[in-house]
């Protein structure tokens, strides 16, 4: 069932690997994604290198209602590569701007948390902020499997009893994504569906936390790295292969041959 409203303006756009991404400042994509509602996905750097060997996750991107280029990595070298600069919006700055302007009633919000102990500890953190989890509101979401359909029939009857306005999954990269768009197409209303990840850990401090203006000016990494450079080094060492993947493929879906 969907209750879409219409009537919304499209706003810029940009294809990058064969999908069609905003590209509009923060407060714009905030703005459109909460009027839109559906699936909304940052895809991080990782992810997008890995769209040419994981046809699986590239469709579930592709069947998001939005997307928003996350990656300082891939803003930056579809720049170098098309000579075309594109607006990151980041899940970081998306949820924060969403919790600070109260884009929605908190007791509205369900989240989906990946482990107990860290929904206690975000759950504390949103509290503390003014807008904390309602009863019932958080779901501490079971192991799926990577490579396979991400399906969740207990999930999909609990969000259907409480019918939330948002729903937030904080998971990881690959695995969120294809949640999303397997419940939105099996539930009777309309959530706005947010894929930010480990965004909420960044705003909580259960991972580093990242200054604005190194959000701003792509060094969200940087950061990262120097609180745990080796589980963060090996990651975005792997991102630098993007741009091998942005300069032979463009604007058309990376596949192998």
């Amino acid at each position: 069932m969907s209750d879409l409203d219409s009537s919304l303006p499209i706003p810029s756009t940009q294809r990058i690997l064969g999908l069609d991404f905003l590209d509009v400042d923060p407060s714009e994509g905030l703005e459109y994604a909460c009027a839109m509602k559906g699936v909304v996905v940052f895809p991080s750097g990782s992810c997008m290198e890995r769209l040419e060997r994981d046809p699986e996750h590239w469709e579930s991107l592709k069947k998001a209602d939005t997307r928003f280029v996350d990656s300082g990595a891939l803003a930056l070298f579809w720049r170098w590569v098309s000579g075309s600069g594109v607006k990151r919006v980041s899940g970081y700055v998306f949820l924060e701007q969403f919790i600070r302007k109260r884009r929605a009633d908190p007791a509205s919000v369900y989240w989906v948390m990946p482990t107990l102990e860290e929904s206690n500890r975000h759950c504390e953190w949103l509290r503390e902020v003014g807008f904390a989890a309602g009863t019932g509101m958080v779901y501490i979401a079971p192991w799926y499997e990577r490579g396979g359909p991400v399906v969740d029939e207990v999930l999909l009857t609990d969000l259907e009893k409480a019918r939330p306005a948002v729903v937030v999954i904080c998971l990881s990269g690959g695995v969120q994504e294809p949640l999303a768009v397997w419940l939105r197409d099996r539930l009777g209303f309309r959530p706005l569906i947010l894929c930010t990840g480990a965004a909420i850990a960044f705003l909580s401090g259960t991972q580093s936390r990242i200054p604005q203006w190194a959000d701003r000016w792509y060094l969200g990494w940087f950061i990262r790295c120097l609180d745990d450079p080796v589980r963060y080094g090996r990651r975005y060492a792997r991102v630098f292969r993007l741009l091998a993947i942005v300069r032979r493929f463009r604007d058309r879906r990376p596949e192998k041959d």
